[in-house]
């Protein structure tokens, strides 16, 4: 993990590439969006502050196609 910001946490998953960008995007996507139903109290998916508040954001949008090639 690493830390970005004053509140942020990364998590790094080394994965080879295999899969194009788009589906490593719906993926992500997919957990952070299971994340927030599982405990919408805790987790939010979207990036509007106002519908996250005291939630922690799971931010799949950090995914973006440089990170994802080689």
């Amino acid at each position: 993990m690493k830390t970005s910001g004053g509140k942020g946490l990364h998590v790094v998953t080394p994965l080879q590439p295999k899969a194009d960008w788009v589906a490593v995007k719906a993926f992500t996507k997919s957990i952070a969006d299971a994340m927030a139903a599982d405990s919408p109290d805790l987790y939010a998916s979207t990036i509007t502050k106002s519908k996250r508040r005291g939630k922690i954001l799971a931010d799949y949008l950090r995914n973006q196609q440089a990170y994802c090639s080689g």
